[in-house]
């Protein structure tokens, strides 16, 4: 069995994940737990363990800060994952210099947390094979910020963000303010997006306000320019030409035509 050390210091994030999975079935035992950094290397002074899943943002001492402590103390011999509900990737950028095994936001997935076990599982046997210590993160993986961790989590953040401008698409939404919501650098995100998507930001934005728009006007009597501002644009005028850019005829005729092939 590896042996598994969570550090959090919430109590209920701890918990969570000793019950989300039976870490037996998949070759691991928790056998500690620490509530910061400090706690944790004093355990370690005692415990073998093999595996640290460790949040990034504890009092005392950072996630980071105990990871760099570890491997100044212990070389590669410990492994870390580390845990955070923060999307930034300086974090990312300091993780792969720590030799990191991987990268899991909160709240934990147990499909991902499982798939990040298989993973450590197996690279551990190899190791064993080998008969030394795991290969350094970033020469396993492609190196620099955009790494394959890096993919994944920013694929996990277009998620979120694809479900916050469906809720939120009346608001004045930008690329600089979901960086700011969801803790990742705009230009970067601008990037990702468009690559996902096939569009850039603003115009996804449009489109899902002109569909939004387009409900409107086939279920209510409301007029064009307040529809306009119930789904987000501040000027009718442009509205109206986002309108006939996606539908090919302007608000009014639109529902015009809808409302007469209905009577046929």
């Amino acid at each position: 069995m590896l042996k598994v050390m969570l550090v959090d210091d919430e109590p209920f994030i701890r918990q969570g994940i000793r019950i989300i999975i039976d870490w037996q079935e998949y070759g691991y035992e928790i056998v500690a737990e620490a509530e910061n950094g400090f706690e944790a290397l004093k355990i370690l002074e005692k415990e073998k363990i093999d595996l640290v899943f460790a949040d990034l943002k504890m009092p005392g001492m950072s996630g980071l800060e105990l990871i760099e402590s570890v491997r100044n103390l212990y070389g590669n011999r410990i492994q870390f994952i580390i845990l955070t509900g923060y999307a930034d990737f300086y974090y990312a950028k300091e993780a792969i210099r720590l030799s990191v095994r991987d990268y899991l936001l909160k709240p934990i997935q147990e499909q991902e947390l499982i798939r990040v076990l298989g993973v450590f599982n197996k690279e551990y046997k190899q190791k064993e094979t080998r008969g030394n210590e795991f290969v350094p993160y970033e020469k396993i993986r492609e190196p620099g910020i955009r790494s394959e961790m890096d993919a994944r989590e920013g694929g996990k953040i277009l998620e979120q963000i694809e479900e916050y401008v469906q809720e939120n698409y009346d608001k004045n939404l930008s690329l600089k303010s979901m960086g700011e919501i969801f803790y990742m650098n705009n230009v970067y995100l601008g990037q990702i997006f468009k690559k996902k998507y096939g569009v850039a930001f603003r115009d996804y934005l449009n489109s899902i306000r002109i569909e939004k728009a387009t409900e409107l006007l086939l279920n209510t009597d409301e007029k064009v320019y307040k529809i306009a501002k119930q789904v987000g644009f501040s000027s009718v005028d442009y509205f109206i030409n986002r309108f006939i850019q996606e539908k090919g005829t302007t608000p009014r005729r639109y529902r015009m035509e809808q409302a007469k092939g209905q009577e046929k």
